[in-house]
This record gives C-alpha cells, structure tokens and sequence, in this order.
C-alpha cells in the first residue's frame, strides 16, 4: 500500500498563491497520478490561520482541496485528514463538507483518535 502523507501545509502562510497552487498541484500530479497512490493523508494544520471569506485563501484552500479530490476520485485515491492545532484549522474543514457528503470520493475527516482498516493495514488517526 503505497500512502502519501502532507503535512503542516498552512495555506495562507504564503502569499504567493499560484506558487502554492503550482507547488501542491504538482506533487498531487507526480504521487497520486503518476505513482498511484492508495490514500493521502493530510496531517493537520492544511489551514495557517483563520481566514475571512473574501481572502484569496480561501479560494486557495478550496482549489487545491478540489484538485486531490478530482486527482483522487480518478483513480480511486482515498483520502484521510487529521485535524491540526485548533488555532489554525478553526474549523474551515466545513469548506468541503459537499465532498464529506458526496459517495463520489472516499473521503474521511478525524478530529478525534480513531482507526480503521484499509487493504489489511489498520491505521490509527491521532489528531
């Protein structure tokens, strides 16, 4: 089972947003199209801050979400995410909560310690 972890993205950190967007579309292209990856776990802290709506953040954050989603709905990619340090994430997951909803991509958020199986491999989330 070939797995890519992401960690402490913290969108917003930088503010150079289509360098972010070319930096994180690339490595989703190379692992999860090119290397086919099982599952992408992304290790807390994808946001940097608390973000007001009209920010490019949070069209940042949303495109590049939107981007692993389609890379991984393509090829049957799951995707787990821990939740981070509350004083970054704020609870801005709600962005996506379409796609937690949606049956099209197998996509999982933990924001407490659980585990699961997946291809005989038991994984344990610890947010």
């Amino acid at each position: 089972m070939r797995i890519l972890l992401l960690a402490d993205i913290h969108i917003g950190a930088i503010k150079e947003c289509d360098y972010v967007y070319d930096v994180l579309s690339s490595i989703i292209d190379k692992e999860i199209m090119f290397q086919k990856t099982d599952v992408v776990v992304i290790l807390g802290d994808y946001f940097d801050r608390l973000f007001k709506v009209n920010e490019e953040y949070v069209s940042l954050a949303i495109n590049v979400m939107s981007y692993l989603i389609r890379a991984c709905r393509k090829n049957k990619t799951r995707i787990r995410i821990v939740y981070g340090t509350e004083s970054h994430e704020m609870n801005q997951y709600r962005l996506f909560n379409y796609h937690f909803a949606s049956s099209s991509v197998d996509i999982k958020l933990f924001t407490t310690a659980a585990s699961e199986v997946i291809d005989g491999k038991k994984i344990l989330y610890l947010p």
